[in-house]
């Protein structure tokens, strides 16, 4: 498990400008700073287009900045090789990908990918992250394609958990499943689109559930999202992102109870989540 004494994620002045289609130029971040730590919850809010999904292509190297610099524990991660940064951040997708064969096969496709030896059913690494990402081991015999959207993405979670990073990114995790979804599978990771309201308790587990994997793991956690309630629900701390620009950031309590600029006012004012 990964360490307790202080990791942090340093993202420092970090600019992203990308060529148009007709040659012009669009400045998609601008001069970003953030700061991630151990075992705390960060989540990213703002609306869709400020520059969120760009944001976490730049922490795992899909992407680089323009300008700017980007510290996993005081390493450039621009000097890491990016297959080696990406062992150690781990990243859940909005879509969940299952390859074929059962859920244990899933699991240990990793350790497959990486010669090393996979563990087993038995395992109690393998079964503490079942526990973590609230699934039953009577799962691993299943196929995974089998499984509802809900179990694929808390699968996929356990899968990048498995391997140990230190920083966790999860892609706007309220944007996946439908409703119906919601109702059948309610402790679902990855929840209802934004523009439908979460119920209280459902937010209240996936908070718990969240909160106890970046305590019991000791991990950096970056969620992107555009729902408010869940942000209240499990962020412990809170930075708005509004075309390229951390606007505010700070914690939960100060960041709903004490809004400073008028975008994050109107932000708070036009969403219905709370």
């Amino acid at each position: 498990m990964n360490d307790s004494s202080g990791g942090c994620l340093s993202i420092e002045a970090v600019c992203k400008v990308r060529t148009l289609p007709d040659g012009g130029t669009a400045e998609i971040l601008k001069d970003l700073s953030l700061m991630l730590n151990s075992a705390t919850l960060t989540v990213v809010v703002g609306p869709s287009g400020g520059g969120k999904s760009t944001l976490l292509r730049l922490i795992n190297r899909l992407e680089d900045p323009t300008r700017g610099c980007i510290f996993l524990d005081r390493e450039d991660i621009s000097t890491i090789d990016p297959l080696l940064l990406r062992r150690r951040i781990g990243t859940v997708l909005q879509q969940p990908h299952m390859f074929e064969g059962s859920v244990l096969e899933n699991l240990q496709r990793p350790f497959r990918y990486r010669s090393e030896q996979p563990p087993d059913s038995s395992s109690s690494r393998l079964l503490d992250t079942l526990q973590l990402c609230s699934l039953d081991s009577a799962i691993l015999s299943q196929d995974s394609r089998t499984l509802s959207l809900g179990q694929q993405q808390r699968v996929c979670l356990a899968r990048t958990l498995m391997t140990d990073p230190e920083v966790l990114l999860l892609d706007e995790p309220t944007s996946a499943l439908d409703r119906r979804t919601l109702m059948t599978d309610p402790e679902v990771l990855l929840l209802d689109e934004p523009t439908s309201a979460l119920d209280r308790p459902t937010a209240v587990q996936l908070g718990q559930m969240l909160q106890a994997i970046c305590r019991e793991r000791s991990l950096m956690v970056l969620m992107t999202s555009h729902d408010l309630h869940l942000a209240e629900q499990v962020g412990d701390q809170i930075a708005f992102l509004h075309g390229g620009c951390i606007l505010e950031q700070g914690s939960v309590e100060d960041f709903f109870n004490n809004p400073r600029c008028d975008s994050l006012r109107k932000f708070l004012n036009t969403d219905d989540k709370r």
